[in-house]
């Protein structure tokens, strides 16, 4: 299945902000009717699975460090750069071919050197993946000021 074939729920947009990497798992998409807490969904195609046919544990933890990166930075409200530090994924559930998956975040702490959120993705309702990152606040040079 093409994970094109099937338009996102209403609301979502394909994301902004591309990278060669994020182009080969993507699209993602965005739903930020609320911008302090957007959320970030992917439709599951062939090329997002593993060998058992169900989402492959990368693409999880890409949609996590997506989510995790851009929702902090979204509660938080101001324009920073975030720098990955530490990336935790539980795998609770799974998601095939067709399915789309959601990732909510929640910013838990921002501090000047160092920002802490958690992340679920959901399949529908269902749970697929716990997460929780750390991400490093570079430091506010005079010239970004």
């Amino acid at each position: 299945m093409d994970d094109h074939a099937t338009p996102p729920p209403a609301g979502f947009r394909p994301v902004e902000r591309r990278s060669g990497f994020l182009d080969l798992i993507g699209p993602l998409y965005v739903d930020d009717a609320d911008p302090r807490s957007p959320v970030y969904g992917l439709r599951i195609g062939e090329k997002h699975t593993n060998s058992r046919g169900g989402v492959h544990g990368g693409v999880l933890t890409t949609l996590a460090d997506v989510a995790l990166g851009y929702g902090a930075l979204a509660a938080h409200g101001k324009a920073l750069s975030l720098l990955t530090a530490s990336l935790t994924v539980d795998y609770t559930g799974s998601a095939a071919v067709g399915d789309w998956i959601e990732a909510r975040t929640t910013l838990k702490r921002m501090g000047s050197r160092l920002a802490f959120a958690g992340c679920e993705i959901t399949n529908d309702t269902r749970p697929v993946a716990s997460c929780s990152g750390v991400f490093s606040v570079p430091p506010v040079r005079p010239a970004d000021r």
